[in-house]
């Protein structure tokens, strides 16, 4: 077993704080309160039935998750969680045929050469809605022929900075 690996299986079993965690903490510290219990809350956070969340999808499928939870007076998570986790959810994307993508949009199937295109396309892509594939897809297509050669060549001649950042980043994230 190589040091890296010896390393990395040890550092499974180390527990540590979450970044947010550690910054509220922080927080309290400088404001001198050294008690790390959690407080009893003025009142216990709103819940919601599936059945609020489905008859409110049932209404308008276009709702975002930040309308949906306004409406549920819940955080934006808990309905993210819901969704994530509603069979209900899943059953009815597959009676649409479509292919749901379980990667994150940095994702490390992403090859360096796309990068650029896929950095530039998710900016573009932060205020769109589509109401269908075709309109997507006709998005997507016309996105492309608007990039002039000019854009495809930067990402290219990028490459080699790029490439020398993973190799001196020895498996490290970077952005």
């Amino acid at each position: 077993m190589s040091k890296k690996q010896k390393t990395t299986e040890r550092a499974k079993d180390v527990e540590v704080v979450g970044l947010k965690q550690s910054r509220m903490w922080f927080q309290k510290f400088k404001n001198g309160d050294f008690d790390i219990e959690d407080k009893d809350r003025s009142k216990r956070p709103k819940t919601y039935e599936d059945t609020e969340l489905e008859e409110l999808l049932e209404e308008d499928l276009s709702q975002t998750q930040k309308e949906l939870a306004l409406t549920l007076e819940v955080t934006q998570q808990a309905v993210s969680h819901r969704l994530k986790s509603g069979s209900d959810v899943k059953n009815y994307l597959k009676t649409l045929d479509w292919a749901v993508l379980p990667h994150p949009p940095y994702s490390p199937d992403i090859v360096l050469s796309d990068y650029n295109l896929f950095q530039s396309m998710a900016h573009a892509l932060s205020e769109q809605w589509f109401p269908s594939y075709e309109d997507t897809k006709n998005w997507v297509d016309s996105w492309i022929a608007s990039k002039d050669k000019e854009f495809f060549r930067l990402g290219i001649r990028t490459l080699p900075e790029r490439w020398k950042k993973v190799i001196s980043g020895n498996g490290q994230y970077f952005d």
